[in-house]
């Protein structure tokens, strides 16, 4: 039951049990003075004392109180709970919808006779519905401690000094790669990202607050972290995906792993070696529309253990020397060739008439990259035809064109990947 206690230029609103209670009511009046009222005693008859999370009785639960209220028309309830046992105090927010509840400090099952099973200390936000954590001005999640509460709201000097580290390794192994024939890393992103997050500040306290698009997440993990799924797990970004370890990246796959980039893919190791290791299968290296090269400082060795070795091309196999001494083979002639001696050293040689083999060659297809914009309702999915549509890409616009009966507008063709920005205008009646 809710007890209403009146006095001039006040109000209180407090829960009330049965039995004997004296409540000393301490409020503000409008001139600001405090307002000490006397003790009051409530007699409350017919109505039983509040059982928080409908467990509990007194005087077992006598260090728990706070609000409970009813749902109208209903047996639900929502509760602001008070724990003040010596040594366990908690504090719980609490609604039976969706069994949604805020749980502060030391956290234990509803107590029955001032009792109740440790579930742990800290904080909780738990529900059986959905939860949202939503920050304008962004969020960080970090298992770096400030003791007793202290410190400032975005206190991340251990992370601070991370970003760093991670830059230059990424940056410095990147223009080492670039400089030997690799390919150098794209570290702007990396760069933009790590200068935000040093000066990221909390709103109205300095050039780091709302408006300068510094609203970032930030995770940091003091003894690591885990991120599993059962499911399929996504990571997708508008620019760049770096990702960077002072030691070891490991990638396992229990079965496939595809790696595919629209504008190459590059490897580059500075020492100790690249290996690609094929146990059961075939291994297939190909060059599409350009050349294939392969170049050692030392030595190459190609070796065909169970089988042959075979080598094979349209026009011309050429062997040459730094010195001079060729062979080549064109068409259907033979040429040899050295400016010193020619020495062949056999048992025995055998002169037949004209003979030749047969090579099947691969055959790589070369259609150009199609890509075809659709428009659908969201009411249905169903297509919509019959928009105009333009489409935006970094070698120029295409305007003028119209979805079909399946909601597409013609392919935009083009010989690599690039970033289309298609918009559909007002359709035409």
């Amino acid at each position: 039951m809710v007890r209403r206690i009146k006095a001039v230029n006040q109000h209180a609103h407090m829960a009330v049990c049965v039995a004997k209670h004296f409540l000393s009511l301490r409020a503000h009046n409008r001139s600001g003075q405090q307002v000490y009222g006397r003790q009051i005693d409530l007699r409350i008859v017919g109505n039983p004392p509040a059982t928080f999370t409908h467990t509990g009785a007194l005087p077992g639960n006598r260090y728990v109180s706070g609000i409970k209220t009813k749902e109208i028309k209903g047996r639900r309830y929502n509760q602001l709970r008070l724990d003040d046992t010596p040594s366990q105090i908690s504090a719980q927010l609490a609604s039976e919808h969706a069994h949604t509840q805020l749980n502060l400090g030391y956290l234990t099952q509803p107590r029955k006779d001032g009792h109740g099973t440790d579930r742990g200390e800290g904080a909780e936000l738990r529900t059986d519905a959905a939860a949202a954590l939503r920050a304008a001005q962004g969020i960080l999640l970090t298992t770096y401690a400030r003791s007793q509460a202290s410190g400032g709201q975005l206190d991340r000097d251990e992370l601070v000094g991370l970003p760093g580290q991670c830059t230059e390794l990424f940056k410095s192994l990147g223009d080492y790669a670039g400089q030997h024939g690799g390919q150098a890393a794209d570290t702007a992103g990396q760069a933009t990202i790590a200068d935000a997050f040093k000066e990221w500040k909390p709103g109205g306290t300095g050039s780091g607050a709302a408006g300068d698009g510094a609203a970032l997440m930030a995770f940091g993990a003091q003894a690591g972290s885990l991120n599993v799924t059962p499911k399929t797990h996504v990571t997708y970004a508008g620019v760049n995906i770096d990702q960077v370890a002072q030691q070891h990246v490991q990638v396992t796959s229990g079965e496939r792993i595809n790696l595919h980039g629209g504008r190459g893919v590059a490897m580059f190791a500075h020492s100790e070696g690249v290996s690609a290791i094929e146990n059961q299968g075939k291994v297939t290296i190909q060059s599409q529309n350009d050349d294939t090269q392969v170049d050692s400082a030392k030595n190459i060795q190609l070796t065909a253990a169970g089988g042959k070795l075979a080598g094979m091309a349209s026009d011309q196999v050429v062997f040459v020397t730094s010195r001079g001494a060729y062979l080549k083979l064109h068409g259907s002639d033979i040429e040899l060739g050295c400016p010193g001696t020619f020495t062949v050293k056999s048992a025995g040689h055998s002169w037949d008439g004209p003979a030749s083999m047969s090579a099947d060659m691969p055959k790589f297809d070369h259609a150009a990259l199609g890509r075809v914009p659709k428009l659908v309702r969201a009411t249905d999915g169903n297509a919509a035809a019959g928009f105009d549509g333009q489409v935006q890409k970094a070698s120029g616009a295409l305007s003028n064109l119209k979805t079909d009966a399946a909601g597409e507008l013609p392919a935009v063709h083009a010989d690599q990947f690039e970033k289309l920005a298609v918009q559909f205008v007002k359709k035409n009646v």
